[in-house]
């Protein structure tokens, strides 16, 4: 039997009826109103409808249609209905006089009803018997065209009774012409059933055919006996009704309505209905004989969907059937095709089943091994994680790649399962430590450990617990460095800061950095700790070199852990052999994240810091906030959980206390606050920059000095007074810690003494005190926008602080000079001094602006003491600018590079603390002039200390840009047309200025050229002298100078204390520092980490309170500099503010269209504004634009850009606020 399905099958059925009957109806109705006086003739007698036959179907031998043949329909009642439906043989003997008539009728000018003419055209299909077929033919239209004339003589009849019941008589019809095309299905379902029992095999009476069908019906599953016993009632009362109908009107009478045709036909639908139900029980028992599931379908909708099942069962048994597969290839088949939970139920209930796994006693949702098979658990989980790994190689990539077809890129599999890896970076981050070190070692290949080259294999390096034992991973690792497979480095660890998974150890032999790619390769060290690296020794070839950097070039500047992304995995690569400090305290801030379905033991803590991975925080670890809330429970209501703070919002302090592989697990050490407050937000940058501002205790305050402090005479006596001298400050306005004192005057040989007086804070913090001990740990002060955390306790500031009007400790350098500036001499003293007045860098700048003294105002500076007036300052301060102009070009021509970037400041609500307005702090030449006295102070003390003391000595050194990153700079600058010459500081600091100068806009590109600039500079660093042996390491790239300490600030950093310190003892003034080199590096180590963190953190806040100004401000238009561009955004400096921002270019679809072509060497990039009166801008290297600027979930986003069309001065935007009017602003708010 040909495959149909049942969909097709009733499809088929349901047109054919409709088409053919409203044909049919439709000519009918049209001919009846055409021709009114016709007459319709009808036949005497009952006509068999099961003689009629609507398509002939041509069958084979066995009774079965043919292929491409629409389905035999089979009658499947019982014996007593189907002879029944067969009718009597007076009949069957009218059927002559009708074909006779019907011949008669079509003589006459108009055609009949259901004439040819007026029917579908229907082609039998068997030819043989094609004479037959008319006559059956010409009487089935003709009996249809009797009923269709009562029919419409009937709604003729219902029109003129009552005029009032149109819709009525409108919705009669249309159940008339439904009734009448079941009726046709009817006829046309007998007089098939009847010509394929004609034709079947001859030995076969319709009897027997008969008791087969009725045999076949009472095997498969019949309608219920009440149903069958109901049809054949209703059958034989429509039969009679029709019998009685048409052997009482005449051929040639019109009928009436006492007939009642339309009850005939109610019946005739039942009978229809019954039919149906039996062909569809026939069709389904046949179409899932094969498969031995008889579907008894109850509804049209079941019978069709367990159809359909049937359907896939056969062809997926007669699949198996064809491939034999043993029961466990079977079984793994099924496990991959399942997903992850529906594989994990599987085996959980089959486990269950076979009494290998059993529930858990009381906890839900969890299984357990049975008792009986604990032994044997242990190692069978070895065996199959022995054998992954064993397999974890390129062999079992290639046999799943054999297996699966190839797709195009982003093609989705086709299998619900997937074997293949994604990339050789999941690879290489795969396995163990030792099976990463092995892939590393044997060329970047996956291997079972008996392919891989022995020596270069580590194995057998852990105890019975599973730990590393470090002796033999020491030992492994120098036989690798004899065999001159590679090196060891000893380095700080650097992890990206947007993947944590790549992190880079500096390595000074070579050009590149030391790459490690995982986790368990850098043995879970964490930013900033020291490591002991093995580093492969493989070069890579010349052409291989000049690929990378070609590959380099093209791109925009990254900072360096994205240029050493470019750079293949085997070249500088390594792994972390020990780590020899930890310097990160395994300290973070972060938030929860929502629990994850079915983990409720443990919740992820995702840290702010990027670097750090997600932490682990099992239950016996959450904070009480989070047992409370039970936000990982799924059965609470939401009025319930609405009730409790989401702890998902709150910020809080962990600490990682261990590693279990990849994932540290952590404990939640305090509750910080609420994310989004300015308070907590200020605390968590604290935190997480590793900032300790604990107030100190009383304990330490008690032993400090009072308040105010007289100096006893005996140290009096010891110090050189300068009490009498002019000396003042030249500070911030807002400063409230006065480190350093200027004083100049001329001598009698015309010289000129300049002296730098710098507050002595050592006479009170000594070393070795409890004090002392912890503002080693401190290190620096912390500038953040609301407030300052000072390293020494406030009182002690205050007392070191030099405050005009008050007697004050210092220590003392002085030079003298000639006219030319050269330095003559040099001293160091411990003084005595009075300062005569508190200057800001304002005042002084107006005394530089007016050198005369003439035109200045006097109430517009502070009050100066000891006889002095404003012009006498006025004057020593244009004489230390006339000096310090050539100190500073003497610097310059030394190759001094300066690379300033904006510095933001805020006007602060007293009462909310909340920004109202945000400016640029504006470097002067007053800036310059205190400046270039303090570096001329550092580099005098560092020569003296080291001279003194070279083996512990505190010095500063700032080594040259990264090499790479640098060349990577001046290829992108070639490419856009402008030259970079890396040869010295000097050079990039002239290259720098050309570029500058001939630009069509110098503050777009000093901008960019600042941030670019930035990148590749390596942070300047306190040393012990002792651990620097060449003129490289004591020299200070930046500044151009050999030799170079911090003298100048001892209030706010403890590098300057420690100075300190060892120029007293040069001097013989004080006892010399106890500290060997090895805690002087260690204190030198903590000062630049916290240096560099309150550096950080302070920029952090700056940020913080310009999300929070902006957000408040809504949409803000500043103007900004392109920086680089790709297909899909733009990168761009705000050149007020410096902040660098990257646009999507998706964004900006709203005001203009970004037009990328990817030509060489640097792309076309078009910004074509929607507005067609903007002219479209050609975007390169240090275009300026004007962009639009909001919050957007925290975040700066760039929302608009366009070209600059008006470059008039326009009113001024918060970043442009004259300095002198804010400045003035600024001295009541609280801003530092």
């Amino acid at each position: 039997m040909n495959s149909m399905s049942d969909e097709e099958f009733f499809r088929g059925i349901r047109e054919d009826i409709i088409d053919y009957t409203s044909k049919m109806l439709g000519d009918a109705g049209s001919s009846c109103d055409k021709k009114r006086s016709t007459k319709v003739t009808t036949t005497k007698s009952g006509i068999n409808d099961a003689q009629l036959k609507v398509e002939a179907v041509p069958k084979d031998n066995n009774g079965e249609p043919q292929a491409k043949v629409p389905m035999e329909f089979v009658s499947l009642c019982s014996e007593s209905h189907h002879e029944e439906r067969k009718g009597t043989p007076a009949e069957v003997a009218t059927v002559p006089d009708t074909v006779e008539h019907s011949k008669c009728d079509e003589q006459n000018d108009e055609p009949p009803l259901g004439s040819p003419e007026h029917s579908p055209k229907i082609e039998p299909l068997n030819k043989g018997k094609k004479s037959k077929e008319k006559e059956k033919k010409a009487a089935f239209r003709k009996q249809l065209e009797v009923k269709a004339g009562e029919a419409m003589q009937a709604k003729r009849a219902e029109k003129k009774a009552s005029k009032n019941t149109q819709r009525t008589s409108a919705n009669a019809n249309g159940d008339m012409i439904d009734k009448v095309a079941m009726e046709m299905v009817s006829l046309e379902i007998t007089s098939n059933r009847e010509q394929s029992d004609s034709e079947s095999d001859d030995n076969q009476s319709p009897s027997n055919a008969t008791k087969k069908y009725q045999a076949e019906g009472k095997k498969k599953g019949k309608e219920p006996k009440g149903n069958q016993q109901q049809a054949k009632q209703r059958e034989t009362t429509t039969k009679g009704a029709i019998g009685r109908s048409v052997s009482t009107s005449s051929p040639h009478d019109p009928p009436t309505v006492s007939q009642d045709p339309l009850g005939a036909l109610s019946g005739k639908l039942q009978d229809i209905m019954v039919e149906i139900s039996n062909l569809r029980k026939d069709y389904f028992a046949n179409s899932s004989r094969t498969s031995n599931a008889p579907a008894t379908p109850e509804t049209p909708k079941k019978e069709k969907k367990k159809s359909t099942e049937s359907t896939r069962k056969e062809r997926l048994h007669s699949t198996t059937d064809d491939v034999s597969l043993p029961p466990e290839h079977k079984l793994l088949v099924q496990l991959f095709m399942l997903s992850s939970s529906q594989r994990k139920k599987y085996i959980e209930r089959q486990g269950i089943e076979l009494g290998l796994l059993t529930p858990h006693p009381y906890k839900k949702h969890v299984v357990l091994v049975n008792n009986r098979l604990q032994p044997a658990v242990e190692g069978l989980m070895y065996e199959a994680k022995r054998y992954l790994a064993e397999t974890s190689g390129p062999s079992t990539q290639a046999a799943t790649a054999a297996t699966v077809t190839p797709r195009k890129n982003g093609e989705k599999p086709a299998t619900p399962g997937r074997t293949d890896s994604a990339s050789k970076s999941k690879h290489e981050s795969r396995g163990t430590y030792e099976q990463q070190v092995n892939f590393l070692l044997n060329d970047g290949n996956w291997r079972t450990e008996d392919r891989y080259d022995p020596e270069r294999t580590l194995v057998g390096v852990r105890n019975e617990a599973n730990e590393i034992i470090q002796e033999r991973l020491e030992s492994f690792v120098a036989g690798l460095v004899e065999r001159k497979v590679g090196y060891m480095v000893e380095g700080l660890l650097r992890i990206n800061s947007r993947n944590n998974m790549q992190s880079f150890v500096d390595d000074a032999s070579r050009i590149g950095n030391i790459y490690i790619n995982s986790i368990l390769l850098r043995r879970c060290a964490m930013e900033g700790d020291r490591v002991r690296v093995f580093v492969l020794s493989d070069a890579q070839s010349d052409d291989e070199a000049e690929e990378e950097e070609t590959e380099v070039g093209n791109r925009s500047v990254l900072p360096e852990e994205d240029v050493s992304m470019t750079v293949k995995s085997q070249n500088n690569a390594g792994f972390v052999v020990s780590l020899l400090e930890k310097r990160h305290n395994r300290q973070c801030v972060g938030k929860f994240l929502p629990a994850a379905p079915g983990k409720k033991h443990y919740r992820m803590f995702m840290p702010r810091d990027m670097r750090i991975p997600p932490v682990r925080v099992f239950k016996q670890d959450w904070p009480n906030a989070l047992l409370e809330s039970r936000k990982d429970t799924a059965v609470e209501s939401e009025s319930v959980q609405a009730s409790v703070p989401d702890v998902t919002e709150v910020l809080y302090q962990a600490e990682i206390i261990e590693w279990q592989d990849e994932v540290p697990i952590g404990t939640i050490l305090k509750s910080i606050g609420k994310c989004g407050d300015l308070e907590v937000e200020n605390e968590s940058i604290l935190v997480e920059h590793n900032l300790d501002v604990t107030p100190y205790g009383e304990e330490i305050l008690a032993q400090l000095p009072a308040v105010p402090y007289c100096i006893p005479d005996e140290e009096l006596a010891r110090r050189e007074d300068l009490r009498g001298e002019c000396i003042f400050t030249i500070d911030p306005a807002t400063a409230r810690d006065l480190d350093d004192a200027l004083s100049c005057k001329r001598l009698a040989n015309g010289n000129f003494q300049i002296g730098v007086h710098i507050s002595d804070v050592t006479y009170f913090l000594r070393e070795g005190s409890p004090l002392d001990e912890l503002v080693k740990l401190r290190a620096t002060s912390i500038y953040m926008v609301d407030t300052v955390y000072h390293m020494l306790p406030k009182q002690l500031c205050n007392t070191c602080s030099l405050l005009p009007g008050e007697d004050k400790l210092a220590f003392s350098v002085f030079w003298e000079m000639d006219a030319e500036c050269t330095v003559l001499s040099t001293r160091f003293a411990r003084t005595v001094i009075n300062s005569c007045s508190q200057l800001s860098y304002e005042h002084a700048q107006l005394m530089l602006d007016n050198p005369s003294g003439k035109g200045l105002d006097v109430d517009q500076f502070p009050e100066i003491l000891h006889g002095y007036t404003v012009q006498q300052l006025c004057e020593i301060v244009n004489t230390l600018q006339s000096i310090a102009v050539k100190l500073r070009q003497r610097r310059m021509d030394d190759g001094c590079l300066k690379i300033n970037q904006p510095k933001l400041t805020f006007r602060l609500d007293p009462s909310t603390g909340l920004p109202t307005a945000y400016g640029v702090y504006q470097m002067r030449t007053s800036n310059e002039l205190i400046e270039d006295f303090m570096l001329l102070a550092n580099t005098s003390v560092a020569h003296a200390t080291h001279k003194a003391f070279p083996a512990t000595s505190l010095l500063r050194s700032h080594m040259p840009p990264a090499e790479n990153m640098m060349k990577n700079l001046a290829r992108t600058l070639a490419n856009h047309g402008y030259a970079l010459s890396c040869a010295s500081s000097k050079d990039i600091r002239e290259c720098m200025e050309a570029i500058i100068t001939h630009a069509e806009e110098p503050d777009a590109t000093r901008s960019v050229l600042s941030v670019l600039l930035a990148k590749p500079m390596m942070r300047a660093l306190y040393y012990c002298s002792e651990y620097a042996t060449t003129a490289r390491q004591f020299a200070h790239y930046a500044l151009a100078i050999p030799m170079y300490t911090h003298f100048t600030s001892p209030i706010r950093r403890y590098a300057d204390c420690l100075v300190h310190r060892v120029l007293a003892a040069a001097l013989g003034i004080d006892v010399t520092p106890t500290r060997t080199p090895e805690e002087l590096q260690c204190l030198a180590t903590i000062c630049n980490d916290k240096k560099y963190n309150a550096k950080v953190a302070g920029e952090a806040s700056s940020m913080l309170y310009f999300r929070h100004w902006l957000e408040a401000a809504g949409e803000q238009e500043v103007d900004a500099a392109v920086m680089s561009y790709a297909a899909h955004f733009i990168e761009v400096v705000l050149i007020h503010t410096g902040i660098v921002l990257k646009a999507a270019t998706k964004k900006l679809s709203k005001t203009a269209t970004v037009v990328f072509k990817p030509i060489e060497p640097t792309g076309s990039c078009l910004l074509v504004p929607n507005d067609r009166s903007i002219p479209p801008l050609q975007l390169t290297l240090f275009t300026k634009v004007r962009v639009t600027i909001k919050l957007v979930k925290d975040v700066i986003t760039v929302c608009s850009m366009l070209p600059i069309v008006d470059l008039k001065p326009s009113a001024k935007a918060p970043a442009e606020i004259s300095n002198d009017n804010f400045n003035k602003d600024m001295k009541s708010a609280r801003v530092f």
